[in-house]
Formats: structure tokens, sequence, C-alpha cells
């Protein structure tokens, strides 16, 4: 197994499963990883396997599994009798109730079970202390680390164009549900141009299953996924997802993203994560509609733009100028600017 140290006589189970270099050769063989991956209350038992021959066969089993069986056979307070037949039950008995479980106990399973001492050279144990107590277990490990209440937190929102999970032109990062959360990149986001969002939930100090989830504000579903947060894998970190509309519209001024996290067992939610809003601002495609030309009295002497061309100015004329400006968008477009020529007189800009 490449134990960091080599297994010690009964006596030192306890010392040589404190050290966790140890334990964790047993749980990477299993496929578990390491002790880092178990919650609280999970558990561990590794038991032998032994050849005991009954009835002239041999049977590969457990020491626990033999007591089950004797349990059932001779009853829970049965030590299992002696015999000096080679291939009846009394006679492995000496092996199955005293001397396999001393072979390999665990003093107390790491909490598992409490007061275990050797079972006497000269006795058998029952089934039944068998069984209870751990004997012919050779490692017992409870996780007895306080119970984990996650953060649940969720960090940023990034916005991207193009297809979803293509990281080729970044519009900008918000960490929060105001204009002033956004942080510019390369550029807005503008109608026409196909957007999608990449939610970071930063990993807890342990690893842990969660249920994340993204939407657009006001919508009646989330998209969502479960997944193992864990600081080892940042993918896990970072959840993209592509809302609709993923083709930014004319009416759109911004996209408001809601994204949290549940702590999940299974289908269960544990712990529900507070809701998060971030703010991705959308930016107007913005024409000038229109220049017109006032004389003196406010009256309007000539103008050029969209409508057309009209009107005329002499030379010396007073006249202040005003700047008409629509949107290709949908917004409300009153948007305005006038100038005297002769630098003398300004209009209100609206925006």
């Amino acid at each position: 197994m490449g134990f960091a140290s080599a297994l010690p006589a009964p006596s030192g189970i306890g010392t040589w499963q404190n050290n966790v270099n140890n334990l964790n050769r047993v749980f990477s063989y299993m496929g578990i990883g390491n002790v880092d991956n178990l919650k609280n209350g999970d558990k561990l038992l590794i038991e032998p396997l032994w050849d005991a021959k009954l009835k002239n066969t041999y049977h590969s089993v457990t020491t626990t599994e033999l007591a089950i069986f004797g349990k059932w056979l001779l009853g829970v307070n049965s030590d299992g009798g002696s015999s000096t037949t080679s291939d009846s039950w009394g006679f492995i008995s000496r092996f199955t109730n005293r001397d396999f479980p001393n072979a390999l106990y665990t003093p107390d399973g790491q909490g598992l079970w409490p007061g275990v001492s050797p079972i006497s050279s000269s006795t058998r144990g029952t089934f039944y202390t068998i069984i209870n107590n751990g004997y012919g277990v050779g490692i017992g490990y409870t996780e007895t680390r306080p119970d984990f209440s996650p953060n649940l937190s969720v960090n940023v929102c990034e916005a991207w164009r193009g297809g979803l999970g293509v990281q080729t032109f970044k519009y900008g990062t918000s960490n929060g549900s105001a204009f002033g959360n956004f942080t510019y990149a390369n550029g807005y986001p503008i109608m026409g141009e196909t957007i999608w969002f990449n939610v970071q939930f930063p990993a807890e100090s342990q690893a842990i299953t969660v249920r994340q989830y993204v939407r657009l504000q006001g919508a009646a579903s989330w998209t969502t996924r479960d997944t193992t947060l864990s600081s080892a894998y940042v993918s896990t970190q970072w959840f993209n997802a592509a809302l609709s509309p993923t083709t930014i519209d004319a009416g759109r001024s911004s996209y408001v993203i809601e994204a949290k996290m549940d702590y999940m067992n299974g289908s269960t939610v544990i712990k529900s994560g507070a809701v998060k809003t971030f703010y991705i601002p959308v930016r107007p495609k913005i024409n000038r509609y229109q220049t017109t030309v006032y004389d003196i009295t406010n009256t309007q002497v000539a103008r050029n733009g969209s409508v057309g061309l009209s009107g005329s100015v002499y030379v010396g004329q007073k006249t202040y100028l005003k700047y008409t400006f629509t949107s290709s968008t949908t917004w409300t477009s009153t948007n305005n600017y006038g100038i005297d020529i002769n630098g003398v007189r300004e209009q209100n800009a609206k925006r």
C-alpha cells in the first residue's frame, strides 16, 4: 500500500490511524481520494479476509461476516463453542473469536466504539462482542470534524461576446447590482450582438456537493447544475450560462443577472445561499437625427438631417444650432443639444 509508516502491533493502531498519510493511501486505493473528501460523520471500516474451512469447504470471509453467520446459527451470546474437529465451527472459533480479532483490532476505532481491549488469550469473544466492538476490523475511522456550514457565496459575473464558452472577447466583469459595479474590459454589449455570462462561485474550505443557479432577473426559472465544488477543480467554480435572449434586442438597456448556490445532500437542500445580483450595462446606438438652425427670435430658419434639407442662413445672421439625436434601439430618445454659433448661449442636453 505504500503507507507512511508500517502497520504496528494492535496497541499502536490508534496512533497509526492519526497519520492521515497512512489513511490517505487507503482512501486513494478505494477511489475516495483522501481524508479531506470525507464529511462529518463519514465512516471507514476495513477488515482483512480470512480463509476459513467449514465442512471441507474454504470460505474467504471477514471476522464480522463469520460472527454474523454464527449469531444466526448459534445465537448472539454464543462464543462458538469448542471442538477437536478441524472443519467444525467450534474448532475455528478459537481463531475467529480470539486470534483473528486480536491480530488487527482498533482500540477505539477513532471513536467508533469505546473501551475496546484485547480479547483474553484464554477465552473467546461472543458474536455480539465481535460485531459491536469492532474486533477483526483492521481500520475503523470516523470523520469527527465539526459540522461544516459553507458560506455559499457568489463572487463575480463576467460578460462575454459570442457563443457559449468562447472566451475571445470579454465585455467586462460585474461584482454587484449597480452600474458602478461593472468593470470595463474590451467594450460594452450593444444591440445585435450575442452575449453569455460566466458566474464564479468561490470554493469552500472543503469539497461539497452544490447546486448552482443563474437566471435573468424576473425570469420564471433558473439555469442550474449540480457539481462538486472543490478548490482542486477550477472548472466547478465557474458556471457558463447562455440566458435568453442571447442576442441583444433593441429594447434592452442592461442585463441584470441573479445567481445563488445551495448545499446539497443528494437531491435534498441542506442549506440555501443568498441571491446575488449583477448589473451588465448595454450601450445604446445613438445617431444624429437632425441639425436645426434658429434665429434670435427662436424661429427655425433651416434644417438638415434624416428628414431632408430646408431653409437658409445668410451671412452675419445671429443664429444658434440645435442637434437632435435618436437611437436605433427602442429606448425613448429626446436627446438634443443646442449652442449659439457665437458661443453665447447653450441649451440643456439630455442623453
